[in-house]
Protein backbone atom coordinates (compact mmCIF):
# COMPACT_ATOMS: atom_id res chain seq x y z
CA UNK A 1 0.00 0.00 0.00
CA UNK A 2 2.86 2.39 0.74
CA UNK A 3 4.15 1.36 -2.78
CA UNK A 4 0.54 2.98 -4.00
CA UNK A 5 1.10 6.15 -1.92
CA UNK A 6 4.59 6.72 -2.97
CA UNK A 7 3.69 6.53 -7.15
CA UNK A 8 0.74 8.92 -6.06
CA UNK A 9 2.76 11.39 -3.98
CA UNK A 10 5.48 11.49 -7.38
CA UNK A 11 2.74 11.91 -9.84
CA UNK A 12 1.57 14.76 -7.68
CA UNK A 13 5.22 16.22 -7.92
CA UNK A 14 5.78 15.85 -11.72
CA UNK A 15 2.11 17.20 -12.28
CA UNK A 16 3.75 20.20 -9.51
CA UNK A 17 7.01 20.75 -11.90
CA UNK A 18 5.46 20.58 -14.98
CA UNK A 19 2.88 23.95 -13.56
CA UNK A 20 6.32 25.36 -12.88
CA UNK A 21 7.18 26.55 -16.12
CA UNK A 22 3.41 28.30 -17.35
CA UNK A 23 4.70 31.83 -16.93
CA UNK A 24 1.38 33.35 -17.03
CA UNK A 25 -2.79 32.23 -16.92
CA UNK A 26 -5.75 33.85 -17.09
CA UNK A 27 -7.04 34.64 -13.19
CA UNK A 28 -10.67 36.55 -14.35
CA UNK A 29 -12.55 36.35 -17.65
CA UNK A 30 -15.77 38.36 -17.99
CA UNK A 31 -18.41 39.48 -20.60
CA UNK A 32 -15.42 41.28 -23.04
CA UNK A 33 -12.85 40.97 -21.19
CA UNK A 34 -9.85 38.53 -19.68
CA UNK A 35 -7.26 39.45 -16.86
CA UNK A 36 -3.90 37.60 -16.77
CA UNK A 37 -1.74 36.55 -13.37
CA UNK A 38 1.06 38.86 -15.30
CA UNK A 39 -1.50 42.09 -15.17
CA UNK A 40 -2.01 41.98 -19.00
CA UNK A 41 -5.88 42.79 -19.81
CA UNK A 42 -7.64 42.75 -22.87
CA UNK A 43 -11.20 43.74 -23.35
CA UNK A 44 -12.80 43.01 -27.36
CA UNK A 45 -16.36 43.99 -28.75
CA UNK A 46 -18.68 45.66 -31.40
CA UNK A 47 -20.43 49.20 -30.79
CA UNK A 48 -22.96 50.18 -33.56
CA UNK A 49 -22.84 53.90 -34.87
CA UNK A 50 -25.54 55.64 -35.34
CA UNK A 51 -27.30 59.10 -36.42
CA UNK A 52 -23.43 59.98 -36.40
CA UNK A 53 -23.01 63.75 -37.10
CA UNK A 54 -20.22 64.62 -39.34
CA UNK A 55 -18.03 67.68 -39.67
CA UNK A 56 -16.23 69.28 -42.47
CA UNK A 57 -12.85 69.95 -41.88
CA UNK A 58 -10.72 71.46 -44.32
CA UNK A 59 -6.27 70.83 -42.97
CA UNK A 60 -4.00 70.51 -45.85
CA UNK A 61 -4.18 67.40 -46.95
CA UNK A 62 -6.60 65.83 -44.79
CA UNK A 63 -10.00 67.39 -45.99
CA UNK A 64 -12.50 65.02 -45.26
CA UNK A 65 -16.14 64.75 -43.00
CA UNK A 66 -14.91 63.58 -39.56
CA UNK A 67 -17.11 62.12 -36.19
CA UNK A 68 -16.79 64.02 -33.08
CA UNK A 69 -15.32 61.74 -30.61
CA UNK A 70 -17.20 58.46 -30.13
CA UNK A 71 -16.70 56.66 -26.75
CA UNK A 72 -17.58 53.23 -26.16
CA UNK A 73 -18.26 52.18 -22.43
CA UNK A 74 -15.20 49.26 -21.96
CA UNK A 75 -16.40 46.71 -19.25
CA UNK A 76 -12.82 47.04 -17.04
CA UNK A 77 -10.98 49.73 -16.37
CA UNK A 78 -7.32 50.01 -17.79
CA UNK A 79 -4.06 51.18 -15.62
CA UNK A 80 -1.80 53.12 -17.36
CA UNK A 81 -1.03 52.61 -21.52
CA UNK A 82 -3.34 51.09 -23.55
CA UNK A 83 -3.09 49.65 -27.26
CA UNK A 84 -6.26 49.26 -29.11
CA UNK A 85 -7.30 48.16 -32.64
CA UNK A 86 -10.21 48.03 -34.74
CA UNK A 87 -12.10 48.01 -37.75
CA UNK A 88 -15.23 49.02 -39.66
CA UNK A 89 -17.96 47.31 -40.92
CA UNK A 90 -20.31 49.45 -43.13
CA UNK A 91 -22.23 49.61 -46.05
CA UNK A 92 -21.67 52.90 -48.02
CA UNK A 93 -20.34 53.33 -51.71
CA UNK A 94 -16.82 54.97 -50.06
CA UNK A 95 -16.38 53.21 -46.80
CA UNK A 96 -16.01 55.04 -44.01
CA UNK A 97 -12.35 54.38 -42.07
CA UNK A 98 -11.25 55.05 -38.54
CA UNK A 99 -8.80 58.37 -38.62
CA UNK A 100 -8.34 57.88 -35.00
CA UNK A 101 -8.91 55.49 -31.79
CA UNK A 102 -7.06 56.00 -28.13
CA UNK A 103 -7.89 55.26 -24.61
CA UNK A 104 -10.69 58.03 -22.83
CA UNK A 105 -9.62 57.96 -19.34
CA UNK A 106 -9.36 54.37 -17.76
CA UNK A 107 -12.88 52.91 -18.74
CA UNK A 108 -13.49 54.45 -22.56
CA UNK A 109 -12.09 54.01 -26.13
CA UNK A 110 -12.23 56.67 -28.26
CA UNK A 111 -12.57 56.43 -32.19
CA UNK A 112 -13.25 58.97 -34.57
CA UNK A 113 -14.42 57.97 -37.94
CA UNK A 114 -13.55 59.78 -41.28
CA UNK A 115 -15.52 59.73 -44.31
CA UNK A 116 -15.55 61.30 -47.75
CA UNK A 117 -17.93 62.47 -49.32
CA UNK A 118 -20.20 63.56 -46.56
CA UNK A 119 -23.13 60.15 -47.16
CA UNK A 120 -23.16 58.27 -44.14
CA UNK A 121 -24.13 54.60 -43.37
CA UNK A 122 -24.63 53.01 -40.03
CA UNK A 123 -21.54 51.06 -39.15
CA UNK A 124 -20.06 48.78 -36.12
CA UNK A 125 -17.11 49.32 -34.89
CA UNK A 126 -15.29 46.30 -34.11
CA UNK A 127 -12.51 46.34 -31.48
CA UNK A 128 -9.71 44.93 -29.35
CA UNK A 129 -7.57 46.92 -26.74
CA UNK A 130 -4.79 45.29 -24.87
CA UNK A 131 -3.36 46.86 -21.79
CA UNK A 132 -2.70 46.13 -17.82
CA UNK A 133 -5.33 46.19 -15.05
CA UNK A 134 -2.06 46.28 -12.73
Amino acid sequence: MNEIYKGMDNAAEQIDNNFKGIKDYVIEQGENYTKWNSGKLECWGEHNTQNVTLTKVNTAGFPGYYTNDIIIDLPIDFVGKAFPVASLDGQAYRSPFISSIFLEGTKGLGVIISQFPRTWSDVTVSYHVIGRWK
